[in-house]
């Protein structure tokens, strides 16, 4: 419960250190910019807090982490592809799928890991059979 506390203060900390970067004095408009570091950021905070559940065997930290980088997907899906266009669009598109592409292969490989998996089945297995 502490350590969970203390990743909403870190998350909320990363929060207002972006906002304080792009507005020193906290008020304004959100930019487009500083709502694509707020993605970058919490993606971050969220493969942060998966590195720590894999580290620490934590369950309630992976869950932490997927819910985070699964709200981040989702905010850069309804709120930050709006107002992206061209290139800038399918680049962001892509930045996305590569850390979704991450986060399976980390789960795949040291969460679900499958000791029955050898691969596809070569010449050699059809002839055994």
């Amino acid at each position: 419960c502490v350590r969970l506390l203390g990743l909403v203060f870190f998350l909320a900390w990363i929060t207002l250190e972006i906002r304080h970067f792009y507005h020193p004095d906290l008020s304004g408009s959100f930019m487009r910019a500083e709502q694509l570091t707020y993605s970058m950021g919490w993606a971050s905070v969220g493969f942060g807090a998966l590195l720590y559940g894999l580290w620490r065997r934590s369950a309630v930290a992976r869950w932490v982490s997927l819910v985070l980088i699964g709200g981040t997907a989702l905010k850069v899906f309804l709120l930050d592809l709006s107002f992206l266009d061209g290139l800038w669009r399918v680049a962001s598109l892509a930045g996305l799928g590569v850390v979704l592409i991450a986060l399976a292969t980390l789960y795949r490989l040291y969460v679900f890991p499958n000791d029955d998996d050898e691969g596809p089945p070569t010449d050699d297995d059809e002839r055994a059979s």
